[in-house]
Formats: C-alpha cells, structure tokens, sequence
C-alpha cells in the first residue's frame, strides 16, 4: 500500500511538471525530449525510470545509441548494456 501512495505522489508531481511547462509561465524551459518523457504512462512506477528515460531520449536525439550498465535500459530502443558484454570472473 505504501509503495501505491509513494507512487501517485509522483506521478501527480510528474503530472504537474508537465502542467507548468506547458502553460510556459513557470520561467522553466524543457527539451521536446522532456516533455516527450513527461507523457510516458505509468512513469512513476515504469523501469527506466524518470532520469535513465531522460538520459536516453538525450542520446537519441544526438543520433547516439546509448551504453549504461543499467539492465532496464534493455526495453528502450538503440541501447547497448555493458554487463551484457562482460563475463563473470572465475
């Protein structure tokens, strides 16, 4: 139940990021790529979350694929995750 709460907390905040940017009245501005991430359903409680999703859409509007030991990562598009490449030792 907690994590619920924590979860509709944040997306309420996320929603409300989305809100002041759009009205342009906050004196904040954003990227596309913010505002695209900003819209993702579910991103309160989604894996990538906020920050790696941001991150990636930086990449990918730089025409770059993305490398990152985050194994999450996996879901988006052009993503390359380094513990994919490297065996364990022994």
């Amino acid at each position: 139940f907690h994590h619920f709460i924590h979860a509709c907390r944040i997306s309420a905040l996320l929603g409300q990021a989305l809100v002041l940017l759009g009205q342009g009245k906050s004196g904040v501005r954003s990227s596309a790529a913010c505002e695209t991430v900003l819209k993702t359903p579910q991103l309160a409680t989604i894996n990538p979350g906020f920050v790696d999703r941001l991150i990636h859409a930086d990449y990918q509007r730089a025409g770059h694929a993305m490398l990152t030991c985050e194994t999450a990562a996996k879901k988006l598009d052009n993503v390359e995750v380094v513990s994919d490449f490297i065996s364990p030792i022994g």
